[in-house]
This record gives C-alpha cells, structure tokens and sequence, in this order.
C-alpha cells in the first residue's frame, strides 16, 4: 500500500531507510520514514522568482530621470537648440509624431503609473532604462532623418521623429 506522500511526490522523494539504519520496533521496515521533502522549481515559482529579480534590479537602479544625452554631443553644444517633449501616457506616446529640427533634445516623461522604456527601432541612440512614474530620458538627434522608436515592455507603443 503507497502512502500518499509517496503518491503525491514519488516514491524517489522518501528514502528508503539502509539495513544499518536502526528502526524502533513501532515503524514497519516497508514505511520509510520522511527525512526531507525536496520541492522540485517548477515553472511557477520560477516565474516567480524573475519576476521578484527583475523588480529588485529595478528599484536597485535608481530613477532614470537623469537627462543623457546619448548622441555623444560636447555639452553646452546644443544649448540653442530647443527641447521636444514627448509625454507617455495611457501606453501611447504624444505626440505619436515629432518633426524636429537636427540638433534639437527630445524629451520623453512618463506619466502612467506602469514602466515604460524608449528604444529606438534602428538603434540609432542608446535605449532608456526604465521609466517609473515622472521619470524621464532625452537624447539629442543631429542627423537629418526619420527615426522610429517604441516602449521595449510594450512593443505594441510606437512614435516617430522626423529630423531636417
């Protein structure tokens, strides 16, 4: 007869007691008595476990409001240059389309209460790092040209920048 814990996690979880082992009179020799029970990851817990990493290494960064500038500019070079705003809000970014002229700073604010990321589809300027609420980036874009971008936690959030 199986015991339900041998039932429920395997025979292979309950060691079998060895011949040297003493038993006292009371246990029969066919009912190993459990020592440890040794829990499997399964895929649950591990989806756990990331996720728990993932917000650890988060909250361990540090806000991004940080202004970058990723274009490798000398500072003080574009400080004529005007700043464009982007704000991102209800997972949208607005506007959804920029013209700009080149050398001008963009700007992106998150405003929902979700993380956002700006990454650029091209990989022509350096992604963000997460944007928790009020957090911002700015890049400087200098080359004429049309840049696309998107949020890389929600693929499904897309902007474009015209540069003349």
């Amino acid at each position: 007869m199986k015991t339900f814990a041998a039932t429920r996690y395997g025979a292979a979880a309950w060691p079998s007691p060895s011949p040297s082992s003493s038993t006292p009179a009371s246990t029969p020799a066919s009912t190993p008595a459990p020592t440890s029970v040794r829990r499997s990851l399964t895929p649950f817990r591990l989806l756990a476990f990331m996720s728990f990493a993932v917000w650890a290494a988060l909250s361990l960064a540090g806000p991004a409001s940080a202004a970058s500038n990723d274009a490798g500019a000398a500072p003080g070079a574009g400080a004529a240059s005007a700043t464009y705003r982007i704000e991102i809000h209800d997972f949208a970014f607005s506007p959804k389309e920029l013209t700009v002229p080149a050398g001008a700073r963009i700007v992106w604010t998150n405003r929902d209460d979700e993380p956002h990321t700006v990454v650029s589809a091209a990989g022509t300027f350096k992604p963000s790092r997460a944007l928790d609420t009020d957090d911002s980036f700015s890049t400087v874009l200098d080359k004429p040209g049309t840049y696309a971008y998107f949020c890389g936690i929600h693929p499904m959030m897309v902007g474009k920048i015209t540069v003349r």
